[in-house]
């Protein structure tokens, strides 16, 4: 069905941005750290 090809294309979209959003925060981390 076409709902549930959607609703696998968000659940992608956002396991992307939440990935993406974990790396920026490690990095700024990292950077306030001083690594």
């Amino acid at each position: 069905m076409v709902i549930a090809k959607l609703e696998k294309d968000l659940q992608n979209k956002i396991m992307a941005i939440d990935f993406l959003t974990h790396q920026l925060v490690a990095k700024n981390s990292h950077e306030l750290i001083g690594f």
